[in-house]
């Protein structure tokens, strides 16, 4: 009995691992019926890497484009700067300009006062009811002032 106990009891070993094989592929089936199987999760594995791939390439072009915005921005502030100074250097020019015209007016309405004096002076000696003797005294007084 011994023997037949040891196949006995094999052969229900047997029995059992056949029917786990065929409860597991009964299950399998059943599984994949509800769920996908294993290759539509790789497909699906894969179009997502792709797609992060994409954004990769996408995020450092990206990055590369706002390098070169940032470069021509700070190109194009160094070049406002420069004209900034251009406009500085012309304004300072303008300066010195107007002080120099208004030290040619300050000069010329000295010059017209002095020949008011001088002409102020003359019209003593001179009737100035006579057209001729004006302008005569004013080329005269002017001759003065401005030579003096």
């Amino acid at each position: 009995m011994r023997e037949e106990d040891k196949k006995e009891k094999e052969k229900r070993e047997q029995n059992q691992i056949d029917y786990q094989q065929l409860l597991s592929r009964d299950f399998q089936a059943i599984i994949a019926g509800f769920f996908p199987n294993t290759r539509y999760f790789d497909s699906r594995f894969d179009l997502l890497q792709v797609q992060i791939d994409e954004l990769r390439r996408g995020q450092e072009s990206l990055k590369d484009e706002i390098k070169y915005r940032f470069a021509d921005v700070d190109r194009r502030f160094g070049e406002i700067d420069r004209r900034f100074g251009e406009i500085d250097r012309r304004f300072v020019e303008m300066d010195r300009r107007l002080d120099e015209f208004k030290k040619d007016v300050k000069e010329f309405a000295d010059d017209l006062l002095e020949i008011y004096q001088f002409a102020k002076y003359f019209s003593f000696f001179l009737p100035l009811t006579n057209p001729k003797n004006s302008i005569f005294l004013l080329i005269l007084a002017s001759s003065i002032a401005l030579f003096k």
